[in-house]
């Protein structure tokens, strides 16, 4: 299943339109890429730096739009580098992949700093901002 198929669900229909208009009028350009990473610029209402990383099980996504500075869902600067990431043929192996966490990377800081131990960090208490935003399986 393609990268943007296995994550719309994730995004409103919302942001993914306007994620859709971002990409579709090229203002996203990946400035840096690697078999686990995306990095762009997307020029919006200003210019955004967004981010996709991938490690093992999780995909983080991160942009500094002020979106995200007061959400825990991701923006649409997020959707529209993931489809340019797609188009571009990156993260290929997550389509062979059976569990994707969906990570807004914004929420990994604690008041210590980043916590980048995601796996012993299990939330059940409905009342506290979960650190994983999104779980899936492949169908």
């Amino acid at each position: 299943m393609a990268l943007s198929a296995r994550l719309a669900g994730f995004f409103s229909k919302s942001i993914r339109n306007r994620g859709n208009n971002y990409f579709y009028r090229s203002a996203v350009t990946i400035t840096h890429s690697s078999d686990e990473e995306v990095e762009a610029k997307v020029i919006g209402g200003a210019r955004y730096d967004v981010s996709l990383s991938l490690g093992g099980a999780n995909f983080v996504v991160d942009c500094t739009c002020p979106y995200m500075d007061s959400s825990d869902s991701p923006c649409k600067h997020i959707w529209a580098t993931i489809l340019a990431a797609e188009k571009a043929g990156h993260f290929r192996r997550l389509e062979l992949t059976d569990d994707v966490d969906l990570v807004v990377a914004n929420l990994l800081h604690d008041e210590e700093g980043r916590d980048d131990d995601l796996d012993e960090e299990t939330w059940e208490n409905p009342g506290v901002p979960p650190y994983k935003v999104a779980e899936f399986d492949s169908p």
